[in-house]
């Protein structure tokens, strides 16, 4: 592959991966949060089956934004092992 081939190959990874992270962000900073807020605020305000109902599906979703968040992690961390293998050829590629 040439060293131009390679270098375009890092900048889409580089893209990627900044794209999977600013995802992640989201997730952490404003889904949860508001989340954890609506399930304890259901919790609090609405008795019996329905807001127990209530509760345990917004559970399920917040623990499913959780699975969602570490799996974006870990694409996140396979692309960049992927990354420094391409800049190690970039760096041992010939002119």
């Amino acid at each position: 592959m040439s060293k131009r081939d390679i270098r375009y190959k890092i900048n889409q990874y580089t893209s990627a991966v900044g794209r999977i992270n600013s995802a992640v962000s989201d997730i952490d900073s404003s889904n949860n949060y508001n989340l954890y807020k609506a399930r304890d605020g259901v919790g609090n305000s609405i008795g019996g089956k329905a807001g127990l109902n209530i509760y345990n599906n917004i559970s399920n979703l917040i623990s499913s934004s959780n699975s969602l968040r570490s799996g974006l992690g870990s694409s996140s961390r396979n692309i960049n092992n992927e990354i420094w293998s391409l800049e190690y050829e970039y760096d041992n590629e010939a002119e």
